[in-house]
């Protein structure tokens, strides 16, 4: 094997071939530059150097053959500052291209030493677009993590060959370091048409494709490289994450499971098992899969919360106060297992387990582990800022001289608060949170509101989706119905619906078939760019960027997409549907100066349904308080139980809030029958004409007690053989019902229909309708049971008393007692005045509560707070 010369020796034997040009007899012609490289193509380095020194034998040197030796010598592999043929070319000719180019090449990456800094700009002065001049300096921007610098050189380098790999390698990489994610997803894309990715180039292009939310992309890319048994982990976590992303939920369990069967603790392959399976429903199989994780990474307080909610989902409180106490009786193990513990309590709001736990803390960690700036930390995390300030400066510490210090100072700064007003609210006892402090500085910061169009005033309705959901039927039938009124000369209000999705819960269907014209009228906000600065409104959220920063992503994301909406189309009026929408599109309206909100609450406040509500959004109380405390703001309910619950929880004077009840379309649901075939499905489901039917139409989610139904008509058919059961709707809890179905034994008793679009073909085949709701406002699935007839068993929640007549139209039930709810039903069928009570349902759900008569109310509703010196 041939072995590298020495510097020496390579010295001697350029001296040798020198001498050897001036012995050799004299070489008739000079061999042309591409058959001397086409040689070293070829592997023949050798025969094309002894004909290059044939020919400089009795010939006087020219720039032409000094080039074509030091390329001879850098494909041998000298070293630069041995090259010697290149050291005479660049002495008798100083400015040659190609001499300087190879003596840049030769330098190590990055190496920016004043030689080739000399050599870099006297390649640029002869030609300003050199290659590798460019190419050096990219690289060396690079090493030194100059994002800027690489990605402008770059482009240059691109500018001259679009397909250089080296530089759309270096505009990919320099991309994602700035945040330009779309910007280095598409160079990515780039660099694998022009060739194919190595295996490391795959897992760092699919993560930049990942991050600009091309998860379709993803798995184009990394499906293939996972097929097989043998595949890389890295790949595969990738692609669980990419079809979770897009809601892929059986192939994402599909792929996790095959990730654990290689690795089982592998983290993200039980996250994303665990989501997935709840995705599909199947929340009784992610439990343990979650406990599992737990056990694996105790300190990890995300996993704890997920299986927490999963059992409060399922409305197992028992179970989830069970996973507290564990998680609890850990917690004194270690400070970490501590703080664990605490994050946990404050994000579920649970401010008696939190308390105990920092009381027993403070007897098991001294201070100089930091406890009570982690204790702080968790409580700003969540963005309760007198909380964390209290807890540090009651304690004798000083914010400023915490890590926290970065965080409080650009919270206060930002949204002009004091620390005086902090001490105040932590003397009082009373929250500030975050959302609390940003919503009050928008509307210090709020521009001069619009003069309202005196004529055909434009009124855009704000939901988050239109997925099948109570409130956003409520939605869809305002929208379809005020439109319709205005087309026809009706109604003067030019009324518009935006929405950030169409579809909120995958795979359950949506509204928008339903609008039929209307539909023109739907604008879908999450098409919107906020990347793009020619989108309207763009300069309002630039300004604001500081502000808007501090809510959290998804918030933050809506209120700039509002923003550039209202910027776009300038409405008079928002209407805004339930709690959440309400706050973002306060903050945007203000911003942009819209003249009139008015926030719609579909059912009671937060912190009375379940835990579930109130733990992701603990601040809406004071945001409220701020929104409906300036003029322009107005809230409405749908029931008077909402009213009251809103007007109690704010402080607010009844008299202020307005009550607009839901209305349900008989004649569009009763247009539908026979859209789907109900008596095939009925026949498939073996029930019999003689059988009695107690019906359910709801989503199965914690909220609606599935469980207790079950238990409730279970122990209602021990009493009377013929009843069969019938589910309407769809849900994330879908799989637990089946499962408790199976475990109760009435798979051939109890049947889920699914989600529907003829409602009230079900309806009729129903003989009573049972709900076992936790809470609601208005519930639109009582208006309809009772419009076709059908009396109602119910628990007694929130507004259930302002549809159902106690004894009249139905019988409600105080307590949410499968036993109680069962004699319900029982003394309902057995009642002799059972005929009467369905007239009496009929009437009093078409009779109050029509379309019509919601449209009306709404209309007015508009009028009274646009025009409020016309007395509308």
């Amino acid at each position: 094997m041939e072995t590298s010369l020495g510097d020496d020796l390579q010295l001697q034997r350029v001296s040798g071939e020198l001498e050897f040009t001036r012995a050799a007899p004299l070489m008739p012609e000079r061999p042309a530059r591409k058959r001397v490289l086409e040689l070293v193509a070829m592997g023949e380095e050798g025969v094309a150097r002894h004909l290059m020194l044939e020919w400089l034998n009795g010939n006087q040197y020219d720039e032409n053959d000094l080039e074509t030796m030091s390329l001879l010598e850098a494909v041998e592999g000298k070293k630069k500052e041995n090259g010697e043929w290149c050291r005479i070319l660049l002495e008798q000719y100083p400015s040659n291209v190609i001499g300087l180019e190879l003596r840049l090449e030769q330098t190590d990456d990055g190496k920016y030493t004043q030689s080739s800094e000399d050599t870099v700009l006297k390649l640029l002065q002869i030609q300003p677009s050199n290659e590798v001049a460019l190419s050096f300096l990219t690289r060396r921007a690079m090493k030194f993590r100059e994002w800027h610098d690489a990605s402008e050189h770059s482009e240059v380098l691109l500018r001259i060959n679009s397909g250089n790999r080296f530089a759309l390698l270096s505009s990919a990489r320099a991309s994602s370091a700035l945040g330009e994610r779309d910007k280095a997803a598409d160079f990515w894309e780039r660099v694998g048409a022009v060739a194919e990715f190595s295996d490391d180039e795959i897992i760092e292009a699919s993560r930049a494709i990942y991050n600009a939310r091309r998860y379709s992309r993803v798995i184009d890319v990394l499906q293939p490289e996972c097929e097989g048994n043998s595949f890389s982990l890295e790949m595969m976590e990738l692609l669980i994450r990419a079809q979770y992303s897009l809601g892929l939920s059986e192939e994402c369990a599909n792929s996790s499971v095959r990730i654990l069967d290689s690795e089982p603790e592998n983290s993200i392959g039980l996250r994303y098992l665990s989501r997935s399976l709840i995705q599909l429903g199947r929340l009784r199989e992610s439990i343990p899969i979650m406990e599992n994780h737990c056990e694996l990474e105790p300190t990890t307080a995300n996993i704890w919360e997920s299986l927490i909610e999963t059992h409060l989902r399922m409305d197992r409180t028992d179970s989830a106060s069970k996973t507290w106490a564990r998680l609890e009786a850990k917690s004194r193990k270690s400070l970490q297992l501590f703080f664990t513990a605490a994050e946990v309590a404050v994000k579920f709001h649970w401010q008696k387990e939190y308390d105990s736990l920092v009381e027993s803390g403070g007897r098991l960690f001294p201070d100089g582990n930091g406890y009570i700036e982690g204790l702080a930390r968790i409580n700003l995390d969540v963005g309760d800022v007198s909380r964390s300030w209290g807890l540090l400066t009651e304690n004798g510490i000083n914010p400023s001289e915490t890590v926290l210090k970065g965080t409080l100072e650009n919270i206060l700064i930002t949204t002009s608060t004091t620390e005086e007003e902090l001490d105040e609210a932590v003397s009082k006892k009373e929250g500030l949170w975050v959302a609390e402090l940003v919503t009050r500085e928008v509307f210090r910061r709020a521009v001069n509101r619009r003069e309202i169009r005196p004529k055909r005033p434009k009124c855009h309705m704000i939901s988050s989706s239109l997925d099948r959901g109570g409130a956003e039927r409520q939605v869809a039938l305002t929208l379809r119905h005020t439109a319709d009124r205005f087309s026809q000369g009706s109604s003067s209000f030019d009324c518009a619906l935006a929405v950030h999705s169409v579809e909120g819960r995958a795979g359950l269907g949506s509204y928008m078939d339903e609008l039929g014209a209307a539909s023109e009228r739907v604008f879908r906000l999450d098409e919107i760019d906020l990347m793009e600065p020619s989108i309207a409104g763009y300069e309002i959220i630039q300004e604001n960027s500081d502000l808007l920063g501090l809510l959290g992503t998804n918030t933050k994301k809506k209120v700039e997409q509002l923003i550039s909406h209202f910027a776009e189309h300038q409405p008079d009026l928002i209407h805004a549907w339930q709690d959440e929408t309400i706050l973002t599109a306060s903050i945007a309206a203000a911003l942009t100066g819209i003249p009139r909100v008015v926030g719609s609450a579909r059912s009671l406040r937060p912190d009375e349904k379940t835990e579930l509500h109130i733990r992701k959004r603990p601040y809406l109380r004071n945001c409220f308080r701020v929104i409906f405390g300036n003029e322009g703001h107005y809230l409405s309910t749908n029931s008077e139980a909402g009213r009251k619950s809103y007007c109690d929880w704010l402080g607010l004077n009844p008299k202020v809030v307005g009550v607009n009840r839901n209305g349900v379309d008989f004649q569009d649901m009763e247009a539908r029958i026979g859209s789907e075939d109900v008596e095939q499905r009925l026949r498939e489901f073996g029930i019999s004409d003689n059988e009695i039917i107690v019906g359910g139409v709801f989503r199965l989610e914690a909220g609606k007690r599935p469980e207790l139904w079950l238990e409730a008509f279970d122990l209602a058919r021990k009493r009377e053989p013929l009843l069969r059961g019938l589910l309407v709707g769809g849900g994330r809890m879908e799989g637990s019902v089946k499962e408790w179905i199976k475990q109760k034994g009435m798979i051939d008793a109890v049947h889920l229909v699914g989600e529907s679009n003829d409602v009230a073909a079900w309806l009729i085949e129903m003989d009573v309708f049972l709900f076992t709701s936790i809470t609601e406002g208005l519930p639109n699935v009582l208006i309809e049971a009772q419009g076709f007839g059908l009396p109602v068993v119910s628990t007694n929640v929130g507004g259930v008393s302002e549809v159902v007549q106690d004894g009249h139209t139905g019988i409600l039930v105080s307590s949410a007692s499968a036993v109680d709810l069962s004699q319900a039903i029982m003394k309902l069928l057995e009642s002799p005045n059972l005929g009467e009570m369905r007239e009496k349902s009929i009437s009093n759900a078409r009779n109050n509560f029509s379309i019509r008569s919601m449209v009306r109310r709404t209309e007015e509703m508009y009028s009274r707070v646009l025009f409020p010196s016309r007395g509308g």
